[in-house]
């Protein structure tokens, strides 16, 4: 009697001490089991962020498990995703996810050190802002003369494009670059300065769409705002005056001498005066915005085609193509194309031209 007792207990404890997953293969109890990852720790910025790492394991499945709430993991057969929400503290955090195989009195266990940075709010202007923690103090600095100078629109609805293309369109408030991007401002977020015309004051150009792109890209990353190149129907409104406009011809006037930095025909290309200037040194639009008419051409998101004329809210232009809008004319356009409604498109998301440049939208 003793002895069957003995033999129970030591039953039960074998039942208590080995381990089974629903999802197994019986063959696999007898192998040893095996497990590698690609990488045993990852790093995050204090934004959120996901990364991948690589599994290789000789069992059919296998589980994983993350010891914080902010950092979330699921996996399928070959590749775990480490996913992180934003750090809203100054000091970085640390979360370990465990891996874990375990057949029967087999078992295996690998871990991964997820470190995520700090960061800091900060109130830039009308903008509450996450600074990533490797932000420079050069770029926090560019970030900060850009946010403080950007024009409130508000919301509403006009009528856009040219004479016999005009369409209805409503657009929701956002707020748009008082000036356009200057080369101080671009050089210190991309550490590069592309322009032709070198002067830290004057606007950046010689950049193509795609560059233009990846910079709104890069300072919403740096920030944890929604920063984007205005789209065409944001532009114009704004180019119009918005809910202010007096309909005047140009961003601010019906005399683009006033409001626009232009070069005469006769001024050739090899002249000194043959170039872009500082922003502001014309009269601003009825919202305050400089430029808009004249000095460089300005990308917009949208890709190019002919207009849907049906009404439209907050429109974002067709999904595809192979050109973009570009609005605002240049120092060296014909007057014809400054008007607010004119519009043209670039040959290729990567022509790169000496005269055209960019302002930036943040859409609350």
């Amino acid at each position: 009697m003793k002895r069957y007792l003995l033999i129970g207990l030591s039953c039960l404890t074998c039942v208590m001490v080995s381990c089974e997953y629903d999802d197994f293969a019986p063959s696999e109890w007898s192998i040893e089991p095996d497990l590698s990852l690609s990488n045993s720790g990852v790093i995050f910025n204090s934004i959120v962020g996901s990364k991948k790492i690589g599994v290789v394991t000789n069992y059919q499945s296998y589980q994983v498990s993350s010891d914080q709430e902010w950092c979330k993991v699921s996996s399928d057969k070959d590749t775990i995703l480490i996913e992180v929400e934003p750090n809203e503290k100054t000091e970085q955090r640390m979360a370990t996810v465990k891996v874990d195989i375990c057949r029967g009195n087999r078992s295996l266990s690998k871990s991964i050190s997820v470190v995520q940075m700090g960061g800091i709010w900060d109130i830039v202007g009308s903008f509450n802002v996450f600074w990533r923690y490797d932000i420079s103090e050069t770029q926090r600095d560019a970030i900060k003369e850009l946010f403080s100078s950007m024009i409130y629109v508000e919301g509403g609805t006009f009528y856009m494009g040219d004479l016999g293309q005009e369409h209805k369109v409503s657009l929701s408030s956002f707020y748009i670059g008082k000036f356009e991007l200057t080369q101080k401002q671009w050089g210190a977020i991309m550490a590069t300065n592309p322009s032709e015309f070198r002067d830290p004051v004057l606007p950046v150009e010689n950049i193509s769409w795609s560059d233009a792109l990846r910079f709104t890209s890069v300072l919403s990353n740096l920030t944890n705002l929604h920063i984007t190149l205005p789209t065409e129907a944001q532009w114009e409104y704004s180019a119009r005056g918005g809910k202010y406009s007096l309909n005047y011809q140009y961003a601010g006037s019906d005399d683009y001498t006033e409001v626009a930095h232009h070069v005469d025909s006769n001024i050739s290309e090899s002249s000194p005066l043959f170039r872009t200037v500082k922003g502001g040194t014309k009269l601003p639009n009825e919202l305050g915005l400089f430029d808009m008419t004249g000095n460089v051409a300005e990308y917009c998101s949208d890709w190019y085609d002919e207009y849907d004329f049906t009404d439209s809210e907050n429109p974002q232009g067709p999904p595809s193509g192979t050109s973009k809008v570009i609005r605002g004319g240049d120092f060296s356009d014909l007057i014809l194309l400054y008007n607010v409604s004119k519009r043209w498109e670039t040959p290729s998301i990567t022509y790169k031209k000496s005269y055209t440049g960019l302002r930036i939208v943040i859409n609350p």
